[in-house]
């Protein structure tokens, strides 16, 4: 085998393991992008229970949304969020969001309590039945 031959081989070889080493990097970088998106996430939930800290659930979920976006969980969570802020405009643009990336009956319900909230009761009804034809949903009393 002449030099140049060697040399186009020793190449071709680097390259496909430097391409192997890119996509598990990327993985990697996938994976962490998660845990931190689910800290966020928990993160945020637990300020939503505290009095005084919608601001930092605002701040927590949406990092968790910008690092992985359109996760249910999170949209639902960010309705609720602006819900209590007070703005139903947004809180359902997130709950809809948030059924329309796989909301599971929890969100449903929680759909339902806004449009309660907005005498919106024929809406309502048909979100809290749709909570209640998921046989799984632990809370089907509040639906």
């Amino acid at each position: 085998m002449n030099n140049i031959a060697q040399r186009l081989i020793i190449l071709l070889l680097s390259a496909a393991l430097l391409g192997g080493c890119v996509t598990e990097s990327k993985r990697m970088d996938a994976d962490k992008r998660q845990k931190l998106a689910d800290i966020h996430y928990r993160l945020g939930v637990d300020a939503l229970g505290k009095q005084g800290m919608l601001p930092k659930a605002f701040k927590e979920l949406l990092r968790s949304d910008e690092l992985r976006p359109n996760q249910p969980q999170v949209l639902d969570a960010l309705a609720y969020a602006w819900l209590l802020r007070g703005d139903f405009k947004k809180s359902e643009q997130f709950y809809r969001k948030a059924i329309r990336y796989g909301g599971a009956a929890a969100t449903h319900n929680n759909y339902a309590n806004l449009l309660n909230h907005l005498k919106r009761y024929a809406e309502a009804e048909a979100e809290a039945r749709k909570a209640l034809d998921d046989p799984t949903y632990p809370n089907q009393d509040l639906a």
